[in-house]
């Protein structure tokens, strides 16, 4: 399945190209903004964040965008709970932003690393910024088509 999904993502050619500009840029000398890299289509934002415990965060999912997070300036975990398996959507505070949050408890953690990448596909809800302190980070948005 894993293989699978890793295939379908490969086949976006935004994903492919979201994936070169990650590999190509040194993204610690960005600044904290938007980046456009294919207008709409790709486009990185690069923020310091307040890290947060995992029982405070929420978990989110995206119907048409897949999310490239990259931690920066240090490690980040992620609580991870398959989207169909999300049964607790709550109001969205962001009208007219494609984004759902949702109640559900996380199945799973992981953490990445500067220089690591972790993606979630509009399959997955997850939960981002769960640790301590602050974080700089880029997140890189590929609309699915």
């Amino acid at each position: 399945q894993n293989r699978h999904a890793a295939k379908k993502l490969m086949s976006n050619p935004n994903y492919v190209l979201a994936l070169k500009f990650i590999k190509e840029h040194d993204l610690a000398s960005f600044p904290e903004g938007r980046y456009d890299i294919k207008g709409e289509d790709v486009y990185m934002e690069i923020s310091d964040v307040a890290m947060i415990a995992a029982e405070h965060s929420r978990l989110e999912a995206h119907d048409g965008i897949i999310e490239i997070h990259a931690p920066i300036s240090g490690a980040e975990s992620y609580g991870i709970r398959d989207r169909r398996k999300c049964h607790q959507p709550v109001a969205s505070d962001e009208a007219g932003k494609d984004v759902t949050y949702y109640e559900d408890t996380i199945e799973r953690v992981m953490t990445a690393k500067p220089g690591q990448t972790v993606t979630f596909s509009p399959l997955q809800a997850h939960a981002s910024r769960i640790g301590d302190g602050r974080l700089k980070k880029a997140i890189i948005k590929v609309r699915v088509k």
